[in-house]
């Protein structure tokens, strides 16, 4: 089961954008070939069945997700590798 806080995609373009200093995202309604044009997610059965809420605020782990990334890069693939 996965598990999320039902948070729209543009939500999560817009917090990127904003934690990289970038502008707003610009939805045009166009697509690339490769892209992934529908998402969806629901948390509901988890909170159901689980009794499961979310731990962390959207923007808080967004910005933990950018946060270890970073560290990923800055050390460099092979070391992160290595230390397991």
């Amino acid at each position: 089961m996965t598990a999320c806080g039902q948070q729209p995609a543009e939500d999560l373009a817009a917090t990127l954008a904003d934690a990289f200093g970038g502008p707003d995202p610009i939805v045009t309604g166009e697509y690339r070939l490769g892209d992934v044009r529908h998402i969806t997610a629901d948390s509901s059965r988890a909170r159901r069945e689980l009794n499961w809420t979310p731990q962390h605020a959207f923007g808080t782990a967004v910005a933990e997700l950018i946060r270890t990334a970073w560290r990923f890069l800055a050390r460099g693939r092979n070391s992160v590798a290595a230390s397991g």
